[in-house]
């Protein structure tokens, strides 16, 4: 599991432990970065995906704050799924429906793009 996710559910676990106070400001990143021995932006990856989950949100220039409407059990916060990496509530299943689907030629327009795009030295591309 990549590093910022770890931190996510370290972060998360404190909150639904109650070691984190709903309504109070998250310690600052620097803190956060030190005390887990890694990077601000790591640990601003982490605070991203429990701001997604409705967890934190930020005031600019105040911090990262605890929402104060969060449940305080394990049943009724959303956990990190590993697959998306967002969240998903438990015992629901992601599922998704085709509305529409066609085949089509390119336009000219989208031609001329995609053949700039394959002859471009940054294209690694097969095609």
């Amino acid at each position: 599991m990549p590093k910022y996710k770890e931190i996510a559910l370290a972060l998360k676990e404190r909150i639904v432990e109650g070691k984190h106070q709903e309504g109070s400001k998250l310690p600052e990143q620097e803190s956060l970065a030190r005390e887990f021995k890694t990077s601000r932006v790591t640990i601003r990856k982490a605070i991203q995906l429990l701001i997604d989950e409705g967890l934190l949100y930020t005031r600019r220039g105040s911090g990262t704050f605890i929402r104060s409407n969060i449940r305080q059990d394990n049943e009724n916060v959303t956990q990190v799924n590993n697959v998306f990496g967002t969240s998903s509530q438990e015992n629901t299943n992601v599922t998704s429906k085709i509305i529409r689907f066609d085949v089509r030629f390119p336009t000219d327009y989208e031609r001329r793009l995609s053949a700039t795009y394959f002859r471009s030295p940054s294209c690694k591309s097969w095609v």
